[in-house]
Order: C-alpha cells, then structure tokens, then sequence
C-alpha cells in the first residue's frame, strides 16, 4: 500500500527555493509558525543570509561588516533584518501610510496654545511620541500605539519641568532625558509619569543646545561653545571642553552652538564653527581630548567673520550613527564617516542638485534607507509660504539611491521643524512651527502593520 506523499517528504532545499517566492514578512511572522518542523526550516540563518545576499547585495555587503564588528550578534541576526528591509520598502513602495494630526492640548488647557515644538522623539519601543516645547517650557507626551488616522491624538501627560525651552529629547529604554535653556537635564522615568517620575536633574553651566544619553553616558552640546560630559549614575559632571579654540568667535553667539552625539563608549562626535570652519571633532573619553578633526564644508568651506555672525543654527549638519557609520546631512550635502578610534574617515559625500533638491532640514538613516525632509526649491522668499518634502530612498549603493516614498507639507521657511523616526513600527514625526499661529505634529504611520510590528 502507498503512502501518501507530505510537505515533510519534500527535498529541503525546494522548498527554501519555494519560500524566495514569498515576502519576508509572511515568512517569518506566518509560515515559520505553522509547525515545528517549519519553524526549523525557516529559522535556518544560512537561509536569511543567502537571501538578503541575493535580493539585496549592497545591504548584505553592509550587514556583514556590522556583525563582524559585533561581539555577541543575535543568533537569527539575518532574519530580523532581512524582514525589517523589506517590510519598509513594502510600506513606503504601496503607500500604504495613514496620517493624524496630534493636538497640542488637553481637556485641562483647550484653549492653552503650545509655540515652537522645538525637539520630538519616540519613546517606549514607538508607543509613545514625546515633544520639548519653548512657550510655555513644557513636556507633551502623546500615546500613538493604536492610532486611527480619523480622529486626532489626545495628549496623555504633560508637565513644566524647565523653566526656559526645551530644546532637546532624548529616550534611553523607559528614561526619558530632557535638555533645556534653564541649564539642565531632566531624566525622567516614563513608567511614573512626569510629575512622579523624575530621576535626576543634571546641572550644566551652559544654556543647552542639544544632548545625547546611552547607557550611563550623557553628553550636553551647548550655546556657549562647550561640550559638557556626564555620568548618569551620579549625576555628576566628568569632563567640561571647550570646542572654540578661535577666540574671534566668541562673540558671534550663532557660532558658539555646538552638537554632540554618542558615537560609542569610547569616543563622542561633536560639531561646532572653529578657525572660520565647520568641524566635525572627535573627543576619546579615555584621554578626555579631542583627538582628531575634520572639515565639513559649508559653500567653498570656509567663511568671513561677517557671515559667520549670520548664520543660524541650522547650519550645524544633522548627525545619526548607524550600522557603525556616522551619518551627517547639512544644506544639500550627506555624508558618510567611519568612526575608528583614532579619526572620522569620510567614505563618501553625496551633493544633490541645489536648484532641483533644495535645503536638507532632517535626516534619518536605518536599515538601508535614508529619509531627507528638506525645503522645497521653490521657496525662495524668506516668510514666503513654501513646502516642505519628506522622500525615503533605498540606498542602492553608495551615491545611488531609489525614491520609495514622496511626501509634501505646507509650511513657512521661517518656521522651526523638528522630526523623529522609528525603525521598529516605521512610523514618522514631523513638527513644525508656522511662525505666527500655532504648531502642529503629523504623525505617519503604517495603515497594515499599525498592530503588528513583531519581527
């Protein structure tokens, strides 16, 4: 008597080849979960890899650098990024994102307006969005886990915890750190709420203009030069350097601001103007020195003292390390470092046609893709009505790049705008700020994955 044939009596390697025909997503989140004996084919990290190596050879290029850079990977390393590439070309290729608008009140202040949003980020693993604010010096927490693209979004806690701007977030697993004008940081603890849950405040001699925290690491990049270093378990400052080594510019107070952010536990990327130039500096925490320098062109790389007591803050490049590489993005430049311990290398720079591109003001870079927010070309009149246009690439090597996604907002070039992206539920923050009447937040979001961001 024969028996009949089953899907377990089939060769292992056709039905891998059976699998490249279905989406990662479906793989990984409904196939694998069938039965035991799937969940082993599919779970096979030789397959993930061969496929990321097939489908997407420049990610797979740059991954396999990643983990060999990582001590201890995770053991299905390949399939979560494999699923994570492809979930976000699904999404940004079909359009499938749904919009809300997240009101800037309460029931306990309706007719209280909230100006310049001056910072946002995601919190609790994108549940939450959180944002600074300059008038009043408020925090505004919103919930976006179940958001419905028909109704507005409820504040759900807020708090005056400066009392001067807020300039900069940051969240740190639960902990939410704040940077303000008042010379402080707050570091708050989520799970109590803002009113019950400060940890510490972290006292600084400067007005701050931007920080970063990982870990028991904080670093504050302030408006007077200086970059102060912190540690978190006591609350005490380590190590105070001025970044200005020109003292002609000290009394420009637009070329006193500094950025700083976390490249790792041994080494901070700081930007600033010094000597006429912009710089990227990189400070070794061991040594507490800066221990190398490079230049980050601004128009033919230098400037006047004339126009450099002109420009705003915005001149200082947008900074993100990803994937091991130090991202910066400023007017219509990106570049793209390598951090060592010894320099920044610069493997590439990308200018985009001004004339046709315009203005880079917000930039995310993860899992492949790059998201430029910038100013529309055509506003060319300071205080003119103009657009802002938020466009998410695939990188397809390393000055290639294809559009995914295009989206245009109406705002006024005088406005200030802030933006926060988070990788794991694809949703994406924008605030900005008319300049006369009030601010708004759009809030993007995937309409398919909205309650499934498992990997």
């Amino acid at each position: 008597m024969e028996t009949a044939a089953c899907l377990e009596d089939m060769p292992l390697e056709v039905l891998q080849r059976i699998g490249h025909f279905s989406g990662s997503v479906e793989l990984s989140q409904n196939v694998r979960l069938v039965n035991k004996w799937l969940l082993q084919i599919f779970s096979d990290e030789s397959y993930w890899e061969q496929r990321m190596k097939q489908r997407h050879p420049y990610r797979f290029s740059a991954l396999s650098k990643v983990k060999a850079a990582t001590v201890h990977p995770s053991p299905d390393f390949w399939r979560k990024a494999h699923v994570l590439f492809e979930r976000k070309n699904r999404i940004f290729i079909d359009n499938s994102i749904g919009c809300a608008q997240l009101c800037p009140w309460n029931v306990n202040n309706q007719h209280k307006h909230f100006w310049t949003i001056a910072s946002v980020a995601f919190c609790n693993e994108g549940k939450l969005i959180a944002a600074g604010c300059s008038d009043p010096n408020s925090i505004i927490l919103w919930n976006v886990a179940g958001v419905d693209r028909e109704l507005p979004v409820p504040v759900i806690d807020q708090g005056t915890l400066h009392t001067n701007k807020v300039s900069s977030i940051r969240n740190e697993r639960n902990v939410l750190s704040t940077g303000s004008w008042d010379k402080s940081i707050l570091l708050t603890d989520l799970t109590a709420g803002l009113a019950h849950g400060t940890i510490a405040r972290l006292r600084t001699e400067n007005t701050i203009e931007s920080h970063d925290h990982h870990s028991n690491l904080l670093v504050a990049g302030s408006t007077e030069g200086f970059c102060e270093f912190f540690d978190v378990r006591t609350s005490q400052c380590f190590a105070r350097r001025r970044f200005i080594s020109d003292p002609s510019l000290l009394d420009n107070s637009s070329c006193r601001l500094v950025k700083a952010l976390i490249a790792d536990e041994r080494s901070v990327v700081v930007s600033g103007w010094d000597q006429r130039q912009r710089l990227l500096k990189l400070f070794d925490i061991r040594s507490m020195q800066y221990i190398s320098s490079t230049l980050l062109p601004y128009g033919n790389g230098s400037a006047d003292a004339q126009t450099l007591g002109s420009m705003m803050s915005n001149s200082l490049p947008e900074m993100q390390i990803n994937d091991g590489f130090l991202w910066c993005s400023a007017e219509n430049n990106l570049w793209q470092y390598r951090v060592t311990d010894s320099s920044l290398d610069l493997l590439f720079r990308n200018t985009f046609d001004e004339d046709n591109f315009g203005r880079i003001v917000g930039m995310h870079n993860g899992h492949g893709h790059v998201m430029l927010v910038r100013e529309s070309p055509k506003s060319v009149i300071l205080g003119a009505q103009g657009t802002y246009l938020s466009t998410m690439y695939e990188r397809i090597r390393d000055s290639e790049y294809r559009t995914l996604w295009d989206n245009a907002a109406p705002a006024y070039r005088r406005g200030h705008i802030a933006t926060a992206f988070d990788e794991v539920t694809c949703k994406f923050a924008m605030a900005m700020s008319d300049g006369f009447v009030s601010d708004r937040i759009t809030l993007h979001f995937p309409l398919e994955l909205k309650n499934n961001t498992s990997v």
